[in-house]
């Protein structure tokens, strides 16, 4: 769900890859691989040319707490919460802690799945956009 209500579908998301982002704005490993992301030059370029997406969403039930660091999440983001906590009642994502990175492809295949190394990312992106 978004920060006016409309209800977005992961797989409405059409580039060629996706970084899902659950966060918590107040932690500092989430401020930490914000900041990462945001200066990953490979993230941005990718970004750039519209093959990449980042989806950063919150999935806990104090929006207040979400609301009161929207504006630390780039524009260039999708940035969201979980309305009814689906990820975590649904066991949707394997997320052992929070924050957790996931690398998709254009099909929804997971590359990388909860981590929390930004390093990692972009060696998967570059492996993936390598000629072959």
């Amino acid at each position: 769900t978004l920060k006016s209500g409309k209800v977005r579908n992961l797989y409405s998301l059409n580039k060629d890859f996706t970084i899902v982002y659950i966060n918590n704005p107040g932690c500092a490993m989430c401020r930490d691989i914000t900041t990462a992301l945001k200066e990953s030059q490979l993230i941005g370029y990718l970004q750039s040319e519209g093959k990449l997406q980042i989806l950063a969403i919150y999935p806990d039930e104090n929006l207040d707490e979400w609301r009161k660091h929207y504006a630390d999440i780039p524009s260039s983001w999708i940035n969201g919460y979980d309305k009814g906590c689906h990820i975590e009642r649904e066991n949707l994502y394997n997320v052992s802690a929070i924050p957790a990175l996931y690398l998709l492809n254009k099909d929804k295949k997971v590359l990388v799945k909860d981590s929390t190394n930004v390093g990692e990312i972009e060696h998967v992106l570059q492996t993936e956009i390598a000629p072959r």
